[in-house]
């Protein structure tokens, strides 16, 4: 059901039944009087529709972001390539499997050796948070990887930093340049 919202000059919020234009809600004043009396003063605030629940994140409004933040954007059905801070991204979104990934290729597994895996390892746990250094078809990426619909605008532009500072620092600080998870480290 859709619910039209009016404000007066007085600042007072009257809410018009749906099919019937011009017709205020007026049956339930009474009771909407008792229960504003029942709630402590602090719970009277009115709600803005900035602070309405939005619908969760889709691929549109992840593409639009994108555009916003990222350079040299290609988008090609659910596959979208672009630059950040100089490093190139590639955003994968699938809407029925609700899943969305954010990666960049950084290196081939036999350029790097032993002591750099486990070192990418380690950042996996205490350095790189919400990012991960991860291995397919034997290169090594950054990458993020998350439930599409729960996403927030803040969390994939976090997402998007982070991915870039991860790739960037691969290979001596190992991380995604948010916070670091304390504990023991490899050395």
């Amino acid at each position: 059901m859709t619910h039209i919202y009016s404000r007066s000059a007085d600042g007072r919020t009257a809410a018009a039944i749906p099919g019937r234009p011009g017709r205020l809600i007026g049956h339930c004043s009474f009771l909407i009087l008792v229960l504003f009396a029942a709630c402590p003063a602090n719970a009277q605030q009115q709600i803005s529709p900035s602070d309405m629940p939005r619908p969760g994140m889709t691929q549109d409004r992840l593409y639009d972001l994108i555009v916003d933040i990222g350079t040299d954007v290609v988008i090609s059905g659910n596959i979208v390539q672009f630059s950040y801070d100089d490093v190139r991204l590639i955003c994968i979104s699938d809407s029925a499997a609700d899943r969305m990934r954010i990666i960049s290729p950084i290196v081939d597994l036999v350029e790097i050796g032993s002591d750099q895996m486990l070192l990418a390892f380690a950042a996996n746990f205490h350095t790189v948070l919400d990012v991960r250094y991860a291995l397919s078809d034997g290169v090594i990426y950054a990458a993020y990887i998350h439930p599409l619909s729960p996403l927030t605008n803040a969390e994939v532009l976090s997402a998007i930093r982070q991915v870039a500072t991860a790739r960037n620092t691969f290979g001596n600080e190992y991380t995604s340049g948010a916070l670091v998870f304390p504990g023991a480290t490899a050395q």
